[in-house]
């Protein structure tokens, strides 16, 4: 695993990595991987952090599966809040016998999201769901705040009106092997519904979001994932969010170790 950005590129990608990253990323800039994947990143701005994103998926690795998940096998890999398909890259690479399915409902990084994959060939790949996923379908608003929009009931000031659909009904039917989620404090809908006993993913890799209502989200999210039979890890603990990692026993890494 590489440990910094800049190792990620073969020499000539890495020198203008290195000058766009010291110029202050000012502009848009479009880079090769080592592993031949092509990256676009936009400039920073106030609704647009894509370096710290890309950085957390290929370098930090935070989406990367406790559990043991054949590479060589067709696999069903669902990437709730996709944003603007660097998890989404990264599964398809891990993973090339896999078919994904990406929900983002923010305007601006669906746009992002299939330019990216358009980039690496991977259209044919996923199925596209310009849509945020819950656990009941219908028009919401979204705030439009980068990798931190988050879906509220009323519309407002920098606000999109976005569809809302209903996860279980999107993927009845389907086995799924990994589940990322990242979806700013709508992991509890999809949760805490009694069909995700169901669904049941071989591997969730998510993000918790703190809220008024789960004031220790962290807390609720591994109390529901190990009531459901699920070995978790917590990947890191930012207070009011953070990662985790839960595999199903009998394809747990520590289970495959003891």
């Amino acid at each position: 695993m590489p440990k910094r950005f800049r190792d990620l590129f073969p020499l000539p990608q890495r020198i203008a990595y290195l000058g766009w990253y010291l110029l202050g990323k000012p502009c848009p800039i479009g880079l090769t991987l080592k592993t031949g994947q092509s990256l676009h990143m936009r400039g920073d701005s106030p609704t647009a952090n894509d370096h710290d994103t890309a950085y957390e998926v290929f370098v930090s690795d935070f989406y990367r599966p406790d559990g043991i998940v054949p590479s060589d096998q067709e696999l069903t890999i669902v990437d709730l809040g996709a944003n603007v398909g660097y998890a989404t890259m990264y599964f398809a690479h891990l993973f090339p016998k896999s078919h994904l399915y990406a929900f983002e409902p923010h305007p601006t990084s669906f746009a992002e999201l299939v330019a990216n994959l358009r980039r690496n060939h991977l259209l044919e790949r996923v199925t596209l769901y310009k849509a945020a996923a819950s656990n009941v379908a219908g028009p919401q608003f979204l705030t439009d705040d980068a990798v931190c929009s988050t879906i509220v009931s009323g519309d407002g000031n920098r606000r999109f009106r976005v569809m809302q659909l209903d996860l279980f009904e999107c993927l009845s039917g389907l086995h799924v092997d990994i589940l990322k989620m990242d979806i700013e404090g709508g992991e509890y809908s999809v949760l805490g519904d009694d069909r995700f006993r169901r669904l049941l993913p071989r591997n969730v890799m998510m993000e918790w979001h703190s809220d008024q209502e789960h004031g220790d989200g962290k807390l609720w999210c591994v109390n529901r994932l190990e009531s459901l039979g699920y070995r978790v890890t917590v990947r890191w603990d930012g207070g009011d969010f953070g990662a985790i990692a839960a595999a199903q026993p009998k394809d747990s890494l520590n289970a495959s170790l003891s």
